[in-house]
């Protein structure tokens, strides 16, 4: 089976917004940015956008 492969460019809120949805729906997401710091805070930033869609789903 083929996994579509995504990159993105830039771990601010949009970038990871933009990769926690592809990799929701089986895509392979490469993350880059300059900066060490907003790379380190990806997966809380992902756990958060994941938490804050299921949350909403149950209202």
């Amino acid at each position: 089976m083929h996994v579509p492969r995504i990159a993105i460019l830039g771990a601010g809120l949009m970038g990871v917004g933009t990769a926690t949805h592809f990799a929701r729906y089986g895509h392979q997401v490469w993350i880059r940015d300059v900066s060490a710091e907003r790379l380190a805070n990806v997966p809380t930033i992902a756990h958060n956008i994941l938490a804050e869609l299921l949350h909403s789903r149950s209202v």
